[in-house]
Order: C-alpha cells, then sequence, then structure tokens
C-alpha cells in the first residue's frame, strides 16, 4: 500500500479516523493510534477518548442493573407479602400477586442482564 499524500512512499499504516495509509512523514501517534498528521490529530483523540468513555460506562453496567434487580426484588416482595398478609379482598390482591410476579420476572432479567455484562467483560 502507497500513502495517500506520497504516492511513491510505501505506507507504514492507516490513520484511524479517515482510513487513508499514511507514510512515515504523514504518520503521527496520538493514544497508540495512528494519525495523519496535521490532518486527523484531533479527531483520532477524540475517537480514542470516546473509546475510553465507552469502556468505562460499560464497566458501570453490570453493577446499575444489579441495584436495579435488588431494587425491583425488594418491591416484588413487599408487593406479594402485603397482599399475603392483609387478604384485603379479591379486587386488591388480583391486582398485587401479578404486580409481585411481574416485578420478580423484571428482577431476573435485571440480574441476567448483570451477568451478561460481567461475563463480556472479563
Amino acid at each position: 500500500m502507497k500513502c495517500f499524500y506520497h504516492p511513491t512512499s510505501d505506507a507504514i499504516g492507516i490513520c484511524k479516523f479517515c482510513g487513508k495509509g499514511v507514510c512515515v512523514e504523514c504518520a503521527v501517534e496520538v493514544d497508540r493510534s495512528l494519525a495523519c498528521r496535521g490532518r486527523c490529530e484531533d479527531d483520532v483523540g477524540s475517537i480514542n477518548d470516546l473509546q475510553r468513555r465507552a469502556r468505562f460506562a460499560y464497566g458501570k453496567a453490570a453493577g446499575a442493573y444489579t441495584r436495579q434487580g435488588i431494587i425491583l426484588l425488594l418491591m416484588g416482595a413487599c408487593f406479594s407479602g402485603y397482599s399475603a398478609y392483609t387478604q384485603t379482598g379479591p379486587g386488591l390482591n388480583a391486582f398485587l400477586y401479578p404486580l409481585g410476579a411481574i416485578l420478580f420476572v423484571a428482577s431476573a432479567f435485571s440480574f441476567w442482564s448483570a451477568r451478561k455484562y460481567r461475563s463480556d467483560k472479563s
């Protein structure tokens, strides 16, 4: 492959932003990435920053799903427990039991999502 800017020179790599081949003269390293000197350096820096922030956010997702699962589990237990404890009648119980079951299922999905994020991270 030849350099996009110097067609007689061999390219040493490809710019992370524009995808053009660059030679030794045209290439600059930006946070362990290759960029076109004077053209794409800021854009490659922005891409690298965005990737760093995405990795950080992805790492936090498992904890957020776990906390959500705990809250949903407790809410489901409260609704189901209140309905079983009070025996207020068919109207309210017909609402609270299914609501508790829905919250238990939502809790299971949250825990499953947390497990998925943890397994993808390792």
